[in-house]
């Protein structure tokens, strides 16, 4: 049979192709049953199978009264998987009977096809469960992976669906800026890549060290698409994220690591703070190609030209992070930049946390000052 009718992760419908049925369901059964009374024979440890044989719950601690009993049933129609996610095989509704005991301490056990797993993605396979109830979303369960055998068990969390999926999972440990290397397989915009931690970070950088006049891209969260210079995310590559949370983050399987370009060997230094803002003032707003100087105390540390976007001067600069190198004396926390934009002066406190747009305007003399100040 087919599926019927399909609405939302929330409310759709099905249709039953087969189902296997466990427990006590009663003595009644024992009468006229061409194999006697299968409510007697379960009534402990809770063996069923699916009909296809894919998936076995299991429990030696719980014991059904009568006319308690659990059903396995293949489902026809899933809801969608959450970003970064991979739907292997099939899935399995799990039902009670009214009053049924407590299935704390079961497990449930499914298996999957290899051609069901994308190419690279048995290591990512992991069992998953929706309650089926209105707002409630995918859980990953903690699993046990048997390779050799095909099998991924978990225990079970109630009546509900659960089924397999694939990703590859990178744990961002701490709030603040995380290194990560991006290994799905294809190029994607940052935000789409990003999607299963929406809302858990603010800025991305991307260092491509063959630029050397302006070696970062940045992808600040709500900022203007003037000011994202970082469009997709790249295989191989790795990226600073500046995560407001620890979360994990799910991408989509990649190929086996083998496959994957290799990127050069270098060394990512810290990453910059980009500022941005519109140069604009009661003297009239500066030329395309205005130069725009960034200071800390005297000493240079970003450097880019204004452009003209929707008929508006604008600018964008990247501000280095004190690397106690080549750029030592430019960024750390709390150290006051000074961006110069022709005759214009601007003044912010460095914070490479996110994506600013500037405002505060200071008098050319009172930048000259601040120049002249020992470095912090």
């Amino acid at each position: 049979m087919c599926q019927i009718e399909a609405h939302s992760a929330d409310s759709f419908r099905e249709a039953v192709t087969d189902f296997s049925i466990a427990g006590s369901p009663g003595l009644k059964w024992s009468r006229d049953a061409p194999r006697g009374a299968p409510g007697l024979k379960w009534s402990r440890d809770v063996p069923t199978t699916s009909l296809d044989g894919q998936a076995i719950l299991f429990s030696d601690q719980i014991t059904f009264a009568e006319g308690q009993f659990v059903s396995l049933q293949a489902a026809t129609s899933l809801p969608p998987p959450p970003a970064g996610r991979t739907m292997v095989g099939r899935g399995y509704w799990l039902e009670t009977s009214p009053n049924a005991p407590d299935l704390g301490g079961a497990s449930i056990d499914v298996g999957y096809l290899s051609r069901d797993v994308p190419a690279g993605g048995e290591t990512g396979i992991r069992v998953y469960y929706w309650s089926g109830k209105p707002g409630y979303t995918w859980m990953p369960l903690d699993t046990t992976l048997d390779k050799g055998r095909n099998e991924a068990s978990a225990f079970v969390q109630g009546a509900g669906l659960y089924t397999l999926m694939t990703s590859i999972e990178i744990k961002l440990a701490e709030p603040g800026w995380n290194l990560f290397a991006y290994s799905s397989p294809a190029p994607q915009p940052v935000a789409a890549a990003l999607k299963s931690i929406e809302g858990k970070y603010l800025t991305v950088y991307g260092y491509e060290p063959t630029r050397v006049d302006d070696p970062w891209r940045v992808y600040g969260v709500g900022a203007p698409t003037w000011v994202n210079d970082l469009a997709e995310l790249s295989p191989g590559n790795g990226y600073w994220i500046y995560a407001t949370e620890a979360v994990t983050l799910y991408l989509d399987v990649s190929p086996p690591p083998s496959t994957l370009a290799t990127p050069a060997t270098t060394t990512v230094p810290s990453p910059p703070a980009t500022y941005y803002g519109y140069a604009e003032s009661p003297a009239g707003a500066p030329p395309p190609g205005t130069p725009v100087i960034a200071r800390i105390g005297p000493t240079v540390c970003g450097r880019a030209e204004t452009r003209l976007i929707e008929n508006r001067s604008v600018f964008v600069v990247k501000v280095l992070a004190d690397d106690g190198v080549a750029a030592a004396g430019c960024g750390l926390p709390g150290r006051t930049v000074t961006i110069q934009v022709g005759g214009q002066y601007y003044s912010a406190q460095w914070d490479n946390s996110r994506v600013q747009q500037i405002f505060e305007l200071v008098l050319p003399t009172m930048a000259a000052h601040s120049a002249s100040l020992v470095r912090r």
